[in-house]
């Protein structure tokens, strides 16, 4: 999930709060991903002129990814722009981190729904219920 140790790197320059601007070194990074699929492949029994009889060749497709991980508290943002060989765009968004827990009450002690804005992951412990919301604008 990673950057490989073959990627470029590209550093930004990020407004830190109240700090003013923050220089995060290594913050993007990009290379060359195999997809594990063919760009594009051709045999021919009957070969060339100048070739053996028969023939078969071709090319392993590839991607290039740009790739960035945000990480607001407890979650990691794994962002990929992903650039194929055919002209192909697309954006791919990985999620990681840490649950967002909660202190819940035993329902039998008190007769209360349980639980109420969460599912039950230990005692008196709540995964709490919520929604990742992502958005690109694209000009």
């Amino acid at each position: 999930l990673d950057c490989p140790h073959t990627a470029s790197f590209l550093s930004i320059t990020s407004q830190a709060s109240d700090a003013g601007p923050e220089r995060i070194e290594r913050a993007i990074c990009i290379f060359e991903a195999p997809t594990g699929g063919s760009l594009y492949r051709h045999y021919s029994r009957f070969g060339s002129l100048s070739g053996p009889a028969e023939t078969s060749m071709g090319r392993a497709k590839s991607q290039l990814v740009i790739r960035s991980i945000t990480t607001p508290g407890n979650y990691d943002y794994i962002n990929n722009f992903v650039l194929d060989e055919d002209g192909t765009i697309s954006v791919q968004m990985d999620f990681g981190g840490y649950m967002l827990a909660s202190y819940a009450r035993d329902a039998a002690s008190n007769n209360e729904e349980y639980p109420m804005f969460g599912v039950p992951v230990g005692p008196h412990t709540n995964g709490v219920l919520h929604d990742h919301v992502v958005g690109y604008k694209v000009d």
